[in-house]
C-alpha cells in the first residue's frame, strides 16, 4: 500500500473570476510507515495536498492513489467513507472539528461513523484522550469551555479514536506550549514506530522536523521542491537559505562553529555529538 500524486493539480474557484492553481501537476510518491514532514512557505500549497489524502478535495487534475484507493479528476469518487476510516486528518484549525455538545460525543462520533457501537466507541474516545494528556474529567466539557491547546488536543484525539493507518496533522503543535508540542510529536513518532502508523506532518518547526521525521518533502508554489531524507535536508545549508528556511539550533551552531575554523562535519545533527567535535577540536588546537 502506498500514497502516490500522479500530475495533479488542483484549482480553487474554477472557472470564476476567483480562480487560483494551489498545485501544478504534483509527482508524489510517499513512504509507507514513515513519518514525514511537509513543509514550505505559506501558501505554497502545503495543506491543499494534504486535503487530497482523504478526499475533502477532489484533484482538477492528474490522479492519486491512497492505500488501495484511486481517485482520478473528472472522475465520481467512490468509498469514500471506506477511505476515510483509513486516513484520519488533524485540521489546522481544531475548531473546524469540533461541534458536538460535549467532548464525549464529539470523539465518539467519528468510531461510531463507522460502524463502531456506543460502548465501544466510548472505550476508543477515553483511550485516545488519554493519549493526548487529558483525563476523564474533559469528558463531560463543552469544546467551547476549552483553551487553544487544549482544543488542539481533543481534535488530535477525535481522530486517535479511530485508530486510522495515515495520520495526516496540520501544524499539529499550533497552540501548545513546549512540553505539550514535544509531547505531542513524541506520541506520533509513537504511534509511528510502534504501531506502524503512516505519520505525514505539516509543520514550520524544522526542530520538529530534526529530531521526528524520517523524510522532508518542500513545497514550493503548487510544486514539490524537493522529497529527500532528514538527514540529506539539513546537510545542505545553502539549500536552507535559498529557501529561507531557519535551520535547528543545532545546525546553526555547527554553522558558525565551522565559520570560525572548526570542522564539524555535516551530519553531526544532536547535541552529545556537536560537543564531542567541539572537545575533540579544542584538545587538538590545545
Amino acid at each position: 500500500m502506498s500514497i502516490e500524486f500522479n500530475k495533479v493539480s488542483y484549482i480553487y474557484s474554477e472557472k470564476t473570476p476567483f480562480e487560483f492553481a494551489a498545485l501544478h501537476e504534483v509527482d508524489l510518491k510517499l513512504s509507507e510507515k514513515k513519518m514525514t514532514a511537509i513543509i514550505g512557505a505559506t501558501g505554497s500549497g502545503k495543506s491543499t495536498l494534504v486535503q487530497h489524502l482523504n478526499a475533502l478535495l477532489l484533484p482538477s487534475g492528474g490522479k492519486l492513489k491512497v492505500l488501495d484507493f484511486e481517485i482520478v479528476a473528472k472522475q465520481k469518487a467512490t468509498n469514500l467513507k471506506a477511505l476515510r476510516s483509513h486516513v484520519g486528518l488533524v485540521f489546522q484549525f481544531p475548531e473546524y472539528q469540533l461541534f458536538e455538545e460535549t467532548i464525549m460525543k464529539d470523539l465518539c462520533f467519528g468510531p461510531k461513523n463507522f460502524g463502531v457501537s456506543e460502548e465501544e466507541a466510548q472505550l476508543k474516545a477515553k483511550k485516545a484522550l488519554k493519549l493526548v494528556g487529558l483525563d476523564d474529567s474533559y469528558l463531560e466539557k463543552s469544546p467551547l469551555d476549552l483553551s487553544g491547546g487544549q482544543k488542539r488536543r481533543v481534535a488530535i484525539a477525535g481522530i486517535l479514536a479511530m485508530d486510522p493507518d495515515v495520520l495526516v496533522l496540520d501544524e499539529p503543535t499550533a497552540g501548545l506550549d513546549p512540553q505539550g508540542a514535544v509531547q505531542m510529536m513524541s506520541l506520533f513518532r509513537e504511534l509511528n514506530q510502534k504501531h506502524g502508523k503512516t505519520v505525514l506532518v505539516v509543520t514550520h518547526d524544522m526542530e520538529h522536523v530534526l529530531n521526528y521525521c524520517d523524510e522532508v518533502v518542500v513545497m514550493k508554489k503548487g510544486e514539490v521542491y524537493s522529497h529527500t531524507s532528514v538527514k540529506e535536508f539539513f546537510q545542505d545549508t545553502t539549500y536552507l537559505d535559498e529557501l529561507h528556511i531557519l535551520p535547528p539550533a543545532v545546525v546553526r551552531v555547527r554553522q558558525m562553529l565551522n565559520a570560525r575554523g572548526f570542522h564539524v562535519p555535516a551530519d553531526c545533527f544532536d547535541i552529545k555529538t556537536l560537543c564531542a567535535h567541539i572537545a575533540k577540536e579544542v584538545k587538538h588546537h590545545g
